[in-house]
């Protein structure tokens, strides 16, 4: 378990690490999985998790292997949190995603049970639109049948190409997401 794995939790733009290593970008909806994911792929609990919506109310950087940056950015959609402070949420991950120079893509963190929904669509044409790169990890496959899930592929696949499933609980998608990240930072 690494212990120095929390580089910096910052909420304006002053505050980021600086940094030229290649960041990879978490975002998805409030209790999508986002930072278990993120322990998950680092080994250990850095990122705060909680059953509550909302937990993550800051960008929270993350060290992954010397190499490259994970983000854990707040979460859209359901948080036991004000609108007002949900709205400064997303200019806060819009600053962060227009502005942060070493930003190589988003992972879109999605319950699989949910597909993808209005949200993730929106955010999906937004990152279109600004010219930002994309892959969908779909999370807690583990709640599933293995018939569900299978129907819930069939769903998904009619919607988004580059899809990853994992389930945090049984290790299972981790290796292929850490092979991704390798390829991203050029590791």
């Amino acid at each position: 378990m690494r212990k120095d794995a929390l580089i910096a939790s910052a909420i304006k733009r002053e505050d980021w690490p600086s940094s030229t290593k290649p960041e990879i970008a978490f975002a998805g909806r409030s209790n999508s999985g986002k930072s278990s994911l993120i322990n998950a792929l680092i080994g250990g609990k850095h990122a705060r998790t909680s059953s509550r919506p909302g937990k993550t109310v800051l960008i929270n950087f993350y060290d992954y292997k010397k190499e490259i940056i994970l983000t854990d950015l707040p979460g859209y959609g359901y948080a036991k949190v004000s609108i007002k402070t949900q709205r400064s949420w997303k200019g806060v991950v819009e600053d962060y995603l227009l502005n942060r120079d070493t930003l190589k893509t988003v992972f879109i963190i999605a319950d699989v049970r949910r597909g993808i929904e209005p949200e993730e669509k929106e955010l999906v044409r937004w990152l279109k639109s600004v010219g930002i790169h994309f892959y969908f990890i779909f999370t807690k496959i583990d709640k599933l049948s293995c018939n569900e899930l299978f129907n819930q592929k069939k769903q998904i696949a009619k919607l988004a190409a580059g899809v990853f499933y994992v389930s945090v609980i049984k290790k299972s998608g981790i290796e292929e997401i850490r092979t991704k990240l390798e390829e991203l930072g050029g590791i």
